[in-house]
């Protein structure tokens, strides 16, 4: 009993280091997402604000040709990096969508600058998810048909695991809300993204400043 309580302990610990590593790699991710997002804001307030300020006329203005011509080559830009990656099919369609716009407010142009970092963050996710969860139940497996064999002073021949049983498995409804890892992501990504957008909205309604704005959606 004593053997199978410590070995069970010794797979726990070594599974949780694991986690850690990519829960720190994930704390990183969000950091230059923050980071992003203050140089997008800033450079909103840099080019429209009048005494540090940006009017909410001011930032449903129109952009002019010049600025217009600059919001699709930054759009193509970011199609080409959804495209390369695992982004949600909605938002390369509403890239799509915007490279073909003649009519962009200034608000909506950097909205979209706002949008793309949540995405890039979201498709980040999905993949070190998917990535750590494979990891996690493969090396469980392994581990534990090892753990038996020393146990029981006997081994005998088992299948290797099956990509298919893995996909099954991380495809699986594990939370009340009868939501698998993929929707979760997915879920939380459409909240930020609505508050985020709520959120700079209303502050330049407000008449905040830049760095007051940035404080706000960085928390």
């Amino acid at each position: 009993e004593e053997y199978w309580i410590n070995r069970a302990l010794e797979m726990e610990e070594k599974r949780s280091k694991v986690t850690a590593q990519y829960i720190e790699t994930f704390r990183e991710q969000y950091g230059k997402a923050i980071q992003n997002i203050h140089k997008d804001i800033a450079k909103f307030y840099a080019r429209f604000a009048d005494q540090n300020n940006v009017s909410f006329k001011e930032a449903r203005r129109i952009l002019n040709s010049m600025e217009l011509e600059e919001f699709h080559w930054t759009v193509e830009e970011y199609l080409k990096t959804a495209r390369e990656n695992v982004f949600s099919n909605h938002w390369t369609k509403e890239l799509e969508n915007a490279s073909m716009k003649v009519r962009v407010s200034r608000l909506e142009g950097m909205l979209v600058d706002v949008q793309h970092e949540v995405e890039m963050l979201a498709a980040f996710q999905m993949d070190a998810f998917t990535e750590l969860l494979t990891r996690i139940y493969t090396d469980t497996y392994y581990e534990s048909a090892f753990t038996i064999f020393k146990g029981v002073g006997v081994g005998y021949s088992f299948s290797a695991i099956d990509s298919r049983r893995i996909n099954k498995a991380l495809e699986r409804p594990w939370a009340s809300d009868a939501a698998n890892f993929s929707t979760r992501i997915w879920s939380n990504k459409d909240k930020l993204v609505d508050t985020l957008n709520k959120t700079l909205t209303q502050m330049i309604i407000q008449g905040k400043a830049p760095d007051e704005t940035i404080a706000k959606v960085a928390k």
